[in-house]
């Protein structure tokens, strides 16, 4: 037999297992008894038994019911809500917005009978009148809105010119094509070509003196190998195994040692030259095709005359130069077909010292930026700035807060203790010399 709770093999005369210690009558007893009250839980949950269950939850259904058609409406309430509000801002959002404009949103009433509202407000300020929301628009606000505005209209006119040796700024002085720009970028690929002629010079120089060095090594390796042939032929003459006396070929020995040895010298001494013809060799051959490389630029450039201008609106045009100025960095361009828009100058000599002032131009390739500044000042013939002048935007306009121009960038102090100092051309020399291109 088996103990009912660790099923340890027990003699059937013991009441107690020697194991788990349980006394085996209790142990049976009380697994009897729970086995009869499950039993009286099935019969209790059985659908006989909860009729007494089923005629109570009809009630409770029907509160259930109830709480959710009051949640719903209650829901329903708080959606109607939200999108009224809602509504009544945009409304509201709206006669501001009328009113800002100067067209103020009247009900149907108030148009009907117009004189009638002006009449009943006609003695109130403009800040007492209920029709009348205080305007967000001041009268700083607006000269700044306007200022900004003449800005914009003046970056429009603005160009990237994009040339053999890097990229400058212009501008259009009418809508004929017509652009200013400095005769140093109008004139980049003259100077990238007379760079190349340089370049092109320098190269000739090294590979002739490479092909002198390669001539030079020529020689001496032919030097060599003659050397080298002697004495194989020396060596195998004198030992074609001839009979001599002991003494002759003692002394026959050392002397053919010698001679293998000045072989191996000569040798070593050959290699060593053609590891460095090999060297100065391929080093010849890249000096030649970077030589045809710097020809084949300059053959483009002589035959390439016109520029590369890419419009405020990212289009790319082709632009030629009608003239350059003999005493100021300033160049006029012709771009052809196109109606564009244009800046107008300022008379430079009216500014002041303090006047905010913007540059436009194309900074290390970042088209259409503005810089602000004021003018510092008027030296040497030229307009100082503090407005930041970069690389690239050199040619573009330096305007006044009424977008008219009064210079022409053109350069920049740069130093390790210097910042800020820009110059440009006044418009006015310019107007002078291109007076008839000016609307």
């Amino acid at each position: 037999m088996e103990c009912p709770k660790c099923h340890f093999e027990r003699n059937p005369q013991e009441q107690t297992c020697p194991r788990c210690q349980v006394i085996y009558k209790k142990y049976e007893s009380m697994i009897k008894r729970n086995a009869e009250k499950n039993d009286q839980n099935i019969i209790n949950q059985s659908p006989a038994n909860n009729q007494d269950a089923l005629l109570i939850n009809p009630p409770n259904k029907l509160k259930y019911y109830m709480g959710g058609i009051i949640l719903g409406i209650i829901t329903a309430a708080l959606i109607i809500f939200y999108y009224h509000s809602k509504i009544n801002k945009l409304t509201g959002a709206d006669k501001r917005m009328a009113t800002s404009s100067g067209s103020p949103l009247t009900t149907p009433q108030e148009e009907s009978a117009p004189e009638l509202n002006k009449n009943q407000y006609s003695g109130m300020s403009s800040e007492e009148s209920p029709n009348n929301p205080l305007s967000m628009n001041t009268n700083e606000d607006q000269g700044n809105e306007s200022s900004k505005n003449r800005i914009e209209e003046a970056c429009k006119a603005v160009v990237t010119i994009k040339t053999a040796s890097g990229i400058g700024s212009g501008f259009f002085i009418n809508e004929d094509g017509y652009l200013l720009t400095n005769k140093h970028v109008s004139h980049s690929n003259q100077n990238a070509q007379d760079l190349l002629f340089d370049t092109r010079e320098s190269l000739r120089n090294q590979i002739k003196e490479n092909e002198e060095l390669l001539s030079n090594i020529e020689n001496e390796l032919a030097g060599k190998k003659n050397d080298i042939e002697t004495e194989d032929t020396w060596i195998s003459e004198n030992t074609d195994g001839r009979y001599y006396s002991k003494k002759e070929i003692e002394e026959k020995v050392a002397e053919v040692k010698t001679h293998q040895t000045q072989r191996q010298n000569l040798i070593r001494e050959y290699n060593s030259l053609m590891i460095q013809y090999n060297t100065e060799k391929a080093k010849s051959n890249l000096l030649q095709q970077k030589y045809k490389e710097i020809n084949s630029q300059i053959d483009k450039l002589a035959y390439n005359t016109s520029l590369t201008v890419y419009l405020a609106d990212g289009t790319k045009k082709t632009a030629s130069v009608i003239s350059s100025s003999a005493s100021h960095d300033i160049a006029l361009l012709k771009v052809d077909g196109v109606k564009t828009s244009f800046i107008r100058p300022a008379d430079a000599s009216k500014s002041k010292v303090g006047d905010t002032l913007y540059a436009i131009g194309t900074p290390q390739g970042y088209s259409q930026t503005v810089t602000s500044g004021i003018l510092s000042n008027f030296r040497d013939g030229y307009i100082q700035t503090n407005a930041q002048i970069s690389p690239g935007n050199s040619g573009g306009p330096l305007i006044n807060t009424e977008g008219k121009a009064i210079g022409i960038n053109t350069s920049k102090i740069i130093a390790d203790d210097v910042e800020g100092i820009g110059f440009a051309i006044p418009i006015n020399a310019v107007v002078q010399e291109y007076s008839q291109y000016f609307y």
